[in-house]
């Protein structure tokens, strides 16, 4: 026998198996140990090819028989998987070295790192976890973000995610702009189209009229069939919410106007009017407590509705109060005044037409 009983004692402490390995990888010595832990046996392998025992070692030839010759001194394979008799898991790290006391063979240690093994496989396994968990938040989020990028105004999800707009129902009352845009002659082309010709068409002029509105800082609150329903200044910060909103009905109804006269004579088309108020209204959730929106209601808003309703097309009708509020910066024209339902008085309009300029 070449290791001594005492070393063969001192590593059977340490949980470490031997087997010596002649220059044909042949195992010519070893410990009880070393075939019980690695192949379930109790017979010896001497004899036997280390490569069958321990087939890991595969390809690794080269490497041993540098270890033979003294460079390196060591070489580790490290938490190799084995089952038991049992059927539970095992892990051995294999450190192949030249032996003190037989320097033409080889030693091979088979040390039990089970305990180490299980838990870096449970760290593994935490670790590939976490990794799907975190794909799939990154998913939802994805998927969350384009949710609200396509159905909910950009100003009033950074008003809930800073705090500004409270995600419950109710609301505060704010000095606004109320901005809307009705489609003219819409349910008699509605009529000679089919739904399809008529959804794309609509939507091909919303989406450059809904761009205009976002570069003024609006805020697209609702869509009602042809029409969009815009507030400017519903976080109380735009002092001159007025300006902007009749600066985004202008840009709209010039940008639409030379669209028209692109486009050919023959293509479907729309015309669209605006009406533009200002004044005092109640901002916040309104519906139910399973079901709300986001929106503006009140005198205010009616009358914006009423003016838009009688707005020829390419132009931009406001109030009187929009109107003062703009402080002269943009003129317009005084119209006859107009007589709406729930208005006691006639209501004072000013008028621009885009398609007379």
């Amino acid at each position: 026998m070449i290791i001594s009983r005492q070393t063969q004692y001192t590593l059977a402490q340490l949980r470490v198996a031997y087997a010596l390995i002649d220059d044909h990888y042949t195992i010519v010595e070893h410990d009880p140990s070393f075939p019980l832990w690695l192949m379930g046996l109790s017979e010896p392998l001497t004899g036997r090819s280390l490569l069958n025992v321990v087939p890991e070692f595969f390809g690794m030839e080269a490497e041993l028989e540098r270890i033979r010759r003294g460079e390196p001194s060591t070489w580790s394979l490290e938490h190799i998987h084995r089952d038991s008799v049992e059927g539970s898991s095992r892990y051995f790290t294999f450190t192949a070295s030249r032996c003190v006391d037989a320097p033409h063979l080889l030693l091979v240690l088979a040390k039990d790192v089970t305990q180490q093994g299980m838990y870096l496989q449970q760290l593994m396994q935490s670790h590939n976890e976490t990794q799907l968990l975190r794909q799939k938040v990154n998913k939802l989020n994805a998927q969350l973000n384009y949710f609200l990028d396509h159905y909910v105004d950009s100003q009033i999800v950074e008003g809930l995610l800073d705090g500004n707009i409270r995600p419950d129902l109710g609301g505060e009352l704010l000095d606004l702009t109320v901005l809307f845009i009705d489609a003219r002659g819409y349910t008699h082309l509605a009529e000679k189209h089919s739904p399809m010709e008529i959804l794309e068409l609509l939507n091909e002029y919303l989406g450059i009229i809904i761009s205009i509105i976002d570069s003024h800082y609006g805020s697209v609150n609702q869509f009602a069939g042809d029409g969009v329903m815009a507030l400017f200044n519903i976080h109380g910060d735009q002092s001159e919410h007025a300006r902007l909103a009749v600066q985004a009905g202008i840009a709209i109804q010039k940008t639409l106007l030379a669209y028209r006269r692109r486009k050919s004579a023959n293509a479907l088309q729309l015309e669209f009017g605006i009406g533009i108020n200002t004044g005092p209204a109640i901002v916040g959730n309104v519906g139910a407590q399973w079901h709300y929106t986001y929106t503006a209601i009140g005198a205010t808003t009616n009358l914006a509705s009423r003016i838009t309703a009688v707005t020829p097309p390419y132009s931009v009708w406001m109030s009187r109060a929009t109107y003062e509020a703009l402080h002269g910066q943009i003129q317009a024209t005084p119209l006859p005044p107009m007589r709406f339902k729930g208005k006691s008085e006639a209501t004072q309009l000013y008028g621009i037409d885009l398609a007379a300029k």
